[in-house]
C-alpha cells in the first residue's frame, strides 16, 4: 500500500503508534467506602476536630513578626511620603492601612503587593495583605 492509501485507511503513518491515549477514570467515593465495609453504604463522616482558636500568645508573636517586617518596609514607602499601618492579623490575612502620600496614589495596589511579597519571605508562608481604609 502506499502512503495515501495508508492514511484512508486509517493506519498509523510509519513511526507512529496507535494506542489511545490513558484515560484517568475518577470512583466516587462513596462507592469506595461501600467496598471498604460500610453497612449503610453512605460514606462515613469524617471526624474532624474544630478549628482551635488561636491562642492569644501565638497571635501576639505573629502581629510583632508581622510590624518587625513592616518596618523594613517603612523607610521605602517613607522616601515616598507614604507610610503603612497594621491594624489586624486574622490567620494568613493582614489588614493594613496605607498612610501619607500612599492614600489615593496609583501604584497603591504595587505597593500592597511588594507588602504582600515581602511578608511571605520574611515569615515563610502565604499571606493575604488586605488594605483597610485608615480612620482618623
Amino acid at each position: 500500500m502506499s502512503q495515501t492509501q495508508l492514511k484512508r485507511a486509517g493506519a498509523p503513518r510509519p513511526g507512529e503508534s496507535r494506542t489511545a491515549p490513558r484515560r484517568t477514570i475518577l470512583v466516587p467515593l462513596s462507592s469506595v467506602q461501600r467496598s471498604e465495609g460500610s453497612r449503610t453504604g453512605r460514606p462515613e463522616a469524617a471526624a474532624v476536630a474544630p478549628a482551635a482558636p488561636e491562642r492569644e500568645e501565638m497571635r501576639a508573636e505573629k502581629f510583632r513578626r508581622v510590624e518587625a517586617a513592616l518596618a523594613e518596609i517603612r523607610p521605602y514607602l517613607a522616601r515616598d511620603g507614604g507610610d503603612c499601618r497594621l491594624v489586624d492579623v486574622q490567620g494568613n490575612k493582614v489588614f493594613i492601612a496605607l498612610t501619607g502620600a500612599c492614600i489615593g496614589c496609583q501604584l497603591a495596589s504595587v505597593t500592597v503587593g511588594g507588602i504582600q511579597m515581602k511578608l511571605m519571605a520574611r515569615l515563610g508562608v502565604p499571606v493575604r495583605v488586605v488594605p483597610v481604609k485608615a480612620e482618623g
